[in-house]
């Protein structure tokens, strides 16, 4: 049985969550994806699917996920870190977009 399977007959099942549970070393192998101390387990916290959107869908009441794009984008992070580049918003406005770099 899996869940999300039809029920068939409600009084003898129940739908339930199912959870993939896997190894620390098979989680340290995955790419995009930080492990984290939870609850005395670790979580494998995991990027978003990528999105590709037009810098000018930014503004003031629809902030740039910036903390997602430097994640998703380790030269870009270092770019900014070393004070090559002002922030990874610019470099989406800028370079980003046009080299269809997800967010």
């Amino acid at each position: 049985m899996h869940g999300g399977s039809e029920i068939g007959d409600p009084t003898k099942t129940r739908r339930s969550l199912v959870c993939h549970y896997f190894t620390e070393a098979d989680c340290r192998k995955q790419k995009d994806s930080h492990l984290e101390e939870l609850n005395g387990a670790l979580w494998l916290n995991r990027l978003p699917p990528p999105v590709y959107t037009a810098p000018e869908r930014f503004g003031p009441d629809r902030p740039f996920p910036e903390e997602l794009y430097l994640r998703r984008h380790s030269d870009v992070r270092a770019a900014v870190a070393g004070g090559a580049m002002p922030s990874g918003f610019h470099h989406y406005q800028h370079y980003g977009f046009a080299e269809k770099r997800p967010i």
